[in-house]
Order: structure tokens, then sequence, then C-alpha cells
């Protein structure tokens, strides 16, 4: 599951009229659908089974009832699309998008080839414009804001709704193994979305250098090298994060204002704690996010147990702040739970035998 929270409940939006026909055309397999309910809302779409009986197929969502929206060059895209319940996207409409006098609602969006090529596509891919989806010519930003917008609500839904559809990554598999979804299931790499005025946002997500193998895949050798150079001069009992910047506006993240928070105690992270990467950003990151850097934190920080990010951004009250457990952590807590578990079914099969 994403490890979000947020300071403020995102205001009501109102809700679009989805025509049925529109359903059918992006979950092709259900032959009905509900009316849109649930957090985040989505349409059910249902088909009749072999036994006469109907079953689930899968989802229809429109990504304006999922918060944050998406911008293309002149405004948020809004999109219809269905999922089945593997997490393959089954199908993208363009509802509404203002590129131009010329081309509008979705038009310019709509062209031969723009949506049909997310058919197919798993949550777990990148959806980036650079890699493995094709963008309309001269309109790379449009077509990523699309693409991040199916993604990333495809994603809403599916943590809200396919928990036990999708196969659950090993508890134990590398890292290095492991596709950028399945990182955020694991809680590696965990996001804070910060909300503006209007449709401006920004995410926020950060990931624990957990070892150089791992690092090498998530943002590339050059840099790994520069944070092993920031680490130096902070000396080796610092510890280094990564950071990566997504949204409709960048200027929502600041570097003043960030801490760290452990047993009541709060660890400082200062401006000159963030360097950004420029052009050394490669990887799994690099066709996640926009932008990113290396992140250093104060080694009062004891990173075999859980703490807390926390980012004051005025006028936001209370702070955005998310949970974080290294691997480190996260594997002593399993174990710690492990040794429960073990030790409580031995006593209750010592209880069960009765006296001797």
């Amino acid at each position: 599951m994403l490890g979000v929270l947020s300071p403020a409940l995102l205001s009501a939006q109102q809700l679009r009229e989805i025509p049925s026909e529109w359903l059918r055309q992006v979950l092709p397999a259900a032959d009905r659908f509900d009316d849109r309910t649930g957090e985040p809302l989505v349409f059910r779409g249902w088909s009749g089974g072999d036994g006469g009986e109907e079953v689930l197929v899968g989802f229809a969502f429109h990504t304006a009832d999922i918060p944050p929206e998406r911008r293309g060059y002149s405004g948020p895209i809004e999109a219809l699309v269905g999922m089945d319940l593997e997490g393959v996207i089954t199908g993208v409409r363009v509802t509404d998008y203002w590129e131009s006098i010329s081309s509008s609602m979705g038009d310019f969006l709509r062209r031969p080839g723009v949506q049909e090529q997310f058919t197919g596509k798993h949550i777990s891919e990148g959806f980036s414009p650079r890699d493995d989806v094709r963008a309309v010519s001269r309109a790379t930003i449009s077509t990523r804001g699309l693409s991040l917008g199916v993604r990333d609500a495809a994603r809403r839904v599916a943590n809200a709704y396919l928990a036990t559809s999708i196969e659950t990554t090993d508890p134990l598999r590398p890292l290095e193994d492991l596709s950028w979804y399945e990182l955020q299931q694991r809680g590696v790499v965990v996001p804070i979305h910060v909300s503006g005025s209007g449709s401006r946002n920004v995410e926020i997500t950060l990931a624990f250098m957990e070892s150089a193998i791992f690092a090498d895949r998530l943002v590339g050798s050059d840099a790994v090298q520069m944070a092993e150079r920031y680490w130096n001069e902070a000396g080796t009992d610092a510890h280094v994060f990564f950071y990566g910047l997504d949204g409709s506006d960048l200027t929502l993240f600041r570097r003043e204002g960030w801490s760290a928070i452990q047993d009541g105690d709060t660890i400082p992270i200062l401006a000159r704690d963030f360097h950004p990467f420029g052009l050394s950003s490669g990887g799994l990151l690099a066709q996640q996010v926009i932008t990113g850097g290396v992140l250093i934190v104060d080694g009062a920080l004891d990173a075999n147990r859980a703490f807390r990010f926390q980012y004051d951004y005025p006028p936001s009250p209370p702070p955005y702040s998310v949970e974080y457990r290294t691997e480190e952590a996260r594997l002593r807590t399993l174990a710690a739970v492990e040794f429960f578990r073990r030790d409580s079914a031995a006593m209750a099969a010592r209880e069960g035998a009765g006296p001797t």
C-alpha cells in the first residue's frame, strides 16, 4: 500500500457524467456497471459467469475523481480508464483537455494509437514517454500528463481494491529485482502528496539507499557516485536517501521545513542536505519523476527503526508526514512478528495439552 498522508481532505468535486458507451469502451469485458461508489470512486464492471451468476471483471474510473490531477501543457487532462482484476489497463478514453483552439475536448490526444497504446499495460510499468509510451509530436508534456494521470489513478484504485487480487510481493525478494510499483508496495519508496491552490500539486518520493546494487538500479551509476561523494563529506555515520519530484508545480517542494521524527525526537533536515541530481539521474527513478536528488540525513537517526519524515509547508497545518521503514527495520519487524506468532502457537499448544 502507498504510504501517503495529507494534512487536509481534498475538496469535493462535481462528478462528470460518464455515458455507458464510454464505460464499455474502456472495460469491454463488462456487460453491466454499478453506479460510481467507493473511495476512490469507481464503476464496478460485471459479466455473466459460466453458472449464470455475475462476476466482477474490473473497474472503470475517471481521473478527475482521483486527485491530484495530472496536467498537460494547457491544463488538467481528464480520462476514463478501465482496469481488470490483475492490474492491467483495458482501455483509456480522454474525456476533456484543451490544448489549442483546434484541439479541445481531448481530440489532440485522441489521435489513432495514442489512447490505444495504454491497453495491455500493467500498473507496475513506468508509463514514461521517454521509454514505453509513444509521445504525440510536439506534445511531450501533454502525453506525459496523460500517461502519468492514467498510471497514478490506476495504482490508487489497485491499492484500494486489488490488494487480494494482485500477487503479493515476496517479502524477502531482493530489492533490485522489484519493479517500481512493487517497491511502493514494499514501502521502499514512499510518496508525500502536497497540494496547492487549484490543481497545483507535487509528489515527493523518498527512498533509502539500501545498497550500492539497489541504488544503481534505482538512480543509475552516476547518481550513486554523486551520493557517495556527499555521504563522505557528511561523515559515514550519516544516511543517504534519494528524493524525486513530480507533479504540476514543483515549487511546492522546498528544501526548508524538513525533519525526521523518531521516538519523540526531532532530527532537523537542513536545506544544505538536499543535493539535486542535475543531469546525473537514471534508473527507475528517472522513469517516474521529473527531477530528483540526494538527501543526507544526520546519523542521529537510527535507520534500523521506524521514523517519520515531516514536511512543514505553510500555510498547510498540520505538516505533511509519512512513516518510513528501511529494509533492516522492516525485516526486524517481520522477525519480531514471526517470533510472537510462534511463541503464541507454542503456548496455545501447551495449554491445549493440559497438565501432564
